[in-house]
């Protein structure tokens, strides 16, 4: 990071080095570590340019246990994940599938603990470069027993974990 500030001649190459692979995985400060990231890359866009992986790990809530502060730390986080667009590798835990509405990367790897709705299946229908795809809640969906993704979703994925009944849905017709 003192680099980014020292020498403005090795400052691109700093930051681009420092943002390639930004990891978030401490449950405990993790939201704190994402409010800062947030306000770095709102006051920087050009930051998020060189991530090329992702991993941020938050305590899950339910959708009514979500609070004002949650509300906005997850616009910050869409608003976030937006300016990424040359991201590869995604991990996410503990944020709504929203925030990936109007994401324009893509993707070679997604794991998620997301519950599989109508924002993940319209994201995952966009990533026609992913090729592994973990979904660890995909048993829960928004409307209980239909899983809302398609075969048209991750149309070259090779590696899939997922509930069975999406495992089904996701992967016919595809060579897994």
């Amino acid at each position: 990071l003192a680099l980014t500030y020292s020498n403005s001649k090795l400052s691109p190459h700093a930051q681009a080095a420092l943002f390639s692979s930004i990891q978030l995985h401490h449950r405990t400060d993790s939201s704190l570590q994402l409010r800062l990231l947030c306000r770095t890359v709102a006051s920087r866009p050009a930051l998020a340019l060189h991530t090329k992986l992702f991993r941020v790990s938050l305590t899950p809530l339910r959708s009514t246990e979500a609070t004002p502060a949650h509300i906005e730390l997850y616009q910050q986080a869409a608003a976030l994940l937006r300016r990424m667009i040359y991201l590869r590798n995604l991990a996410v835990e503990g944020l709504p599938s929203w925030v990936l509405d109007g994401c324009t990367f893509k993707l070679e790897m997604f794991y998620s603990d997301m519950i599989c709705g109508d924002s993940l299946s319209r994201f995952l229908i966009t990533q026609n470069r992913l090729r592994e795809l973990v979904l660890v809640n995909s048993g829960e969906h928004d409307v209980p027993g239909q899983c809302p993704l398609s075969v048209l979703c991750a149309p070259n994925v090779n590696t899939v974990s997922a509930a069975a009944d999406c495992c089904t849905q996701l992967v016919a017709e595809h060579p897994v």
